[in-house]
């Protein structure tokens, strides 16, 4: 018996009120969740509202028909695990064929035993929970490969910016060893300067010949404002 704090649904779709009251009179004591339609197209409609887990469809109705409730019913993603079964008094092979080509689950034959009509509804029970809780688990499958793949995707961001990081650190070593050279030589060399600018104006006031034609040709005064 089902649990009756979230009972299985099942559509009973029959142009027939005593078939209908037969069936749900037999199921409803399972702890079944039983709704009815009177028709074919009652019957879709009812699918799409109610999404039942099973659903037991006279083949003979008016309006539509059990074999084109079953097609319609298995061509729409959202609909087609329902577990289908036909009831019919059509016995013959090529009846049962042209049922199953259209889609069909399973078949109850007319008039419906009641051992039979209990068995096939619990085994179209079990396989529809065993096809929604597949679908659940290769819906966490995706999401799980999805996931791996999103980390996957940052570790290799976070490898690159790590290389990137070790890269940039180099080249500021390579790049901090002459700076820091320069920088700590700049003292002594400002001092030289100075030390040779301070001889470069005494060179100024020299009445040496040579030395004059020389901060001449250098133009020295020039260099003394400009150097430092």
């Amino acid at each position: 018996m089902n649990n009756p704090e979230s009972p299985s649904k099942i559509l009973i779709a029959d142009d027939h009120a005593t078939i209908r009251l037969l069936l749900k009179k037999q199921l409803q004591p399972e702890g079944y969740d039983i709704e009815v339609a009177t028709n074919g197209k009652e019957a879709l409609e009812l699918a799409e509202k109610l999404h039942p887990s099973l659903i037991i469809c006279d083949w003979m109705m008016p309006e539509m028909d059990g074999l084109e409730v079953c097609r319609q019913l298995k061509s729409d993603k959202e609909l087609a695990s329902i577990f289908f079964i036909l009831l019919t008094a059509k016995g013959e092979i090529t009846d049962r064929v042209e049922g199953l080509d259209a889609g069909a689950d399973d078949f109850l034959s007319k008039p419906v035993d009641p051992s039979e009509l209990l068995a096939r509804v619990r085994a179209g029970i079990r396989l529809y929970s065993s096809q929604k809780e597949l679908i659940k688990t290769n819906r966490q499958l995706s999401q799980t490969l999805q996931d791996l793949q999103r980390t996957q995707s940052q570790l290799i961001q976070s490898e690159k910016m790590s290389s990137l990081g070790k890269m940039v650190a180099g080249v500021a070593h390579e790049i901090n060893n002459p700076v820091t050279f320069i920088q700590g030589n700049l003292v002594h060399a400002n001092s030289y300067i100075e030390d040779l600018m301070a001889l470069a104006k005494l060179s100024l006031n020299s009445r040496d010949p040579e030395i004059q034609e020389a901060a001449e040709d250098m133009d020295l005064d020039f260099l003394i404002k400009d150097l430092p």
